[in-house]
């Protein structure tokens, strides 16, 4: 509902065999690609392990994580007019935390996921005016998460679940005229998981006991979308774009019509504005609608956005991007158990929240502007500056308007590089961030309970320290015949800044701690 990424991986080289290895104190990688039939195709193949599992006593901390992933893409002209590309992505994460390793409590956590994606695409140019993409593709991720308590033994969460998905996926793109081009498609999404969820009875952050939860249940579910646009010049300078989707969802039978709206104006050859607006709806995650009958007859959340932005290229490496903007959220779901936690929040921080019951209806909004200034290395210098100015709230069940989880206010950063020569480069990060918001403890109902109790009528209404932290990092290079060398040493968080990860209620000191 707020922003996309999307990410493309590259060809293969289709000249020459590379390898490439790298390694770091974190872990090591290899990379591989090549040429295939002749150089009518191209193949490329990435691994990476962690080993920081191996040295975790050497370097005196507690639990670590232990990753590793793979992927590759190959690709083969079939003909000039079709091409045919395939692509596998895999990753494998695991960490065991025992109460040695962990301030935040005394319980153990074991935590495996596992996620993996398979797909081709095949691109026809069918035309000097048009092309398609068609993919196909089956995703699946195994989440396994146990977190027993300490003292007891006895475990009061697990999450044993799979989602697994296919997908097929066509988009079609024609220009019609010097001044018109038109984009069309289809995705049909089948959903077939498995979720097993335990969370025990116990006593929530606001004081009341909770229901025990049990969850075991397949779900088979389809997502089908339309979406159709029209990009059209009036006007040397003026362009316009408008599009619609429809989107339906069978798991709540819930169907969506989204309009989409755009304008931008040339002002010269190197200034740009533009405004746009348009509707978005996102479906409920199954892990949650499966969690209690009335769930399904929830509503999509949706959110409208109204942008503004001004582009200017300063020079022919320096680029200046303006953006403001305003987003209203509707239907967004809430626990009636915890009348003041927005669910969406809690999902983004914690990942699989168990409310049992949800309800919608929720709203909020978002307002702010951002600033970015890029410089390509045209010459020796390069680098990336950044602000961003928001406010974020939302609407609790009580009507309570409050500060959402990651309202930072002011995020500002900045990335400088230096090469004085091809074998030499210098670079930095620095990064700051607004404190997020933070709930204070009741302090005298959590010594009484035993446990951490918020200030219910207070949420989110404190705030963290303010984040910042600088990075180092200098490279060399040195070149041989037929291979490179590149040595780099990295200092992370260089002037040893304790930024303040959360805050938490210590059951035996009885006394609120921070991490």
């Amino acid at each position: 509902l707020s922003s996309v990424i999307d990410v493309d991986l590259r060809e293969g080289n289709r000249d020459e065999l590379d390898v490439e290895a790298n390694m770091g104190m974190a872990g090591a990688g290899l990379i591989a690609e090549g040429p295939l039939a002749g150089g009518r195709g191209s193949w490329v193949l990435s691994a990476r392990r962690s080993y920081l599992d191996l040295i975790v006593d050497a370097i005196g901390t507690g639990a670590v994580p232990k990753y590793s992933d793979v992927q590759g893409k190959g690709t083969y002209d079939v003909t000039d007019e079709h091409q045919l590309s395939v692509l596998g992505i895999g990753g494998f994460d695991t960490i065991d935390i025992k109460p040695d390793d962990s301030d935040e409590d005394d319980n153990f956590t074991d935590v495996a996921i596992d996620q993996q994606v398979l797909g081709a695409n095949w691109r026809w140019l069918w035309s000097a005016k048009g092309y398609a993409n068609t993919s196909v593709a089956f995703s699946r991720g195994s989440f396994g998460l146990d977190v027993t308590d300490g003292d007891s033994g006895v475990v009061i969460f697990g999450n044993d679940s799979q989602e697994k998905e296919l997908v097929l996926r066509s988009n079609f793109h024609y220009r019609a005229g010097t001044a018109t081009e038109l984009d069309w498609g289809l995705v049909t999404r089948r959903l077939f998981s498995d979720y097993v969820l335990f969370a025990k009875t116990d006593t929530n952050r606001v004081g009341q006991t909770t229901d025990e939860v049990r969850v075991g249940e397949g779900v088979e579910a389809t997502k089908v979308g339309l979406f159709a646009s029209v990009g059209q010049r009036l006007t040397p300078r003026l362009r316009l774009t408008a599009g619609l989707r429809f989107d339906y969802f069978d798991l709540n039978e819930e169907y969506d019509l989204a309009p989409r709206l755009g304008l931008t104006y040339d002002i010269d050859d190197r200034t740009s504005i533009s405004a746009a607006t348009g509707i978005y709806y996102q479906n409920l995650s199954p892990l949650l609608v499966v969690q209690h009958a009335d769930n399904g007859q929830l509503e999509n959340p949706r959110a409208d956005h109204y942008v503004v932005g001004l582009r200017r290229r300063l020079t022919p490496s320096v680029l200046l991007t303006i953006e403001g903007y305003l987003k209203n959220y509707t239907q967004l779901p809430f626990d009636p158990d915890d009348p003041t936690e927005s669910l969406i929040d809690s999902y983004a921080t914690y990942g699989t929240p168990t409310p049992g019951r949800i309800v919608g209806g929720g709203e909020a909004t978002s307002h702010g502007f951002e600033v970015l200034l890029q410089k390509k290395m045209a010459t020796n210098l390069y680098g990336t500056g950044s602000y961003s100015y928001s406010v974020s709230k939302y609407t609790d069940l009580g009507g309570t308007e409050r500060n959402r989880s990651f309202d930072n206010r002011h995020l500002f950063s900045v990335i400088l590089g230096y090469r004085p020569s091809d074998r030499l480069e210098y670079s930095l990060r620095w990064a700051f961030a607004g404190g997020r918001p933070r709930t204070p403890f009741d302090v005298e109902q959590s010594r009484q309970l035993g446990t951490g109790i918020i200030d219910s009528g207070r949420v989110n209404s404190e705030r963290h320290a303010v984040y910042h932290r600088l990075d180092l990092r200098v490279d060399h290079r040195k070149y041989f015949s037929r291979f490179n060398l590149v040595s780099f040493f990295s200092l992370l968080n260089a002037y040893n800044r304790a930024n303040v990860f959360a805050y938490y209620w210590d059951d035996d000191s009885e006394t609120v701690e921070r991490i």
